[in-house]
């Protein structure tokens, strides 16, 4: 899951803590970009989206290249969105690999750490990294696990009784499938104990002569267990 890179306009992008550059050393940043264009893009983090001019962000890293692109009149520069900072450490690494859209990473930030591996585990087990559902699972997070709990809970065409119900059920989904999850992975290690039992009766020639004296009809089915690599 790479960084997003796009172009972005000058005026959406917020510097938090100017620093004042020497005249010469600007000058040399502005004639090579003249001349050679941007090498390396500047870096930035959505700090809001739902302004009526459009998404604002916070820079990085790059004044001097912003700068630079202002004095050559430009409007636009190539910005590179980190989209896992504010990403827990463990959600990131469950979803590093999986075709997840930008903004379901941008609606992860709305909930705390905790929350963010949760919908990263409920994700990788339903399969699905669509929006929607990252959506749906947010907008099902209670409020003492979002980042901002007294924002109020908006999505276009449910009221705030819909959201509190969509809040239940996906509780309840959630508490469903963890108890699959945790009944499924017990009974993979007792399946697992009673593969290796049976290998081991198996080498017992004692014992094969008795299932096939005695159980014929068992017997097969034993030794097809226990040639079984993987459950």
């Amino acid at each position: 899951m790479s960084d997003e890179v796009k172009m972005i306009p000058i005026e959406r992008i917020r510097i938090l803590n100017p620093r004042q550059r020497d005249q010469k050393k600007f000058e040399l940043i502005v004639q090579s970009i003249k001349n050679l264009g941007l090498k390396m893009p500047v870096q930035i983090s959505l700090c809001s989206e739902n302004e009526p001019e459009g998404p604002g962000y916070d820079l990085i890293c790059g004044q001097g290249r912003i700068e630079a692109f202002t004095a050559l009149g430009y409007r636009v520069v190539l910005a590179s969105m980190r989209l896992l900072n504010g990403i827990h450490d463990e959600a990131a690494e469950l979803l590093k690999d999986k075709n997840i859209a930008p903004k379901a990473i941008r609606l992860l930030k709305r909930v705390n750490g905790v929350r963010q591996i949760e919908i990263a585990e409920l994700m990788v087990a339903a399969n699905n990294f669509f929006t929607g559902y990252a959506e749906a699972l947010v907008l099902g997070t209670p409020k003492d696990q979002l980042v901002n709990p007294d924002e109020p809970k908006n999505k276009k065409g449910m009221s705030a009784e819909d959201i509190a119900k969509m809040e239940q059920e996906m509780e309840s989904l959630e508490r469903d499938l963890k108890n699959i999850t945790e009944n499924y992975t017990e009974n993979m290690f007792n399946l697992t104990c009673a593969r290796g039992y049976i290998k081991k009766l198996l080498e017992n020639a004692k014992v094969v002569r008795f299932f096939n004296t005695n159980h014929p009809d068992i017997f097969p089915e034993f030794e097809a267990i226990a040639a079984t690599e993987s459950l």
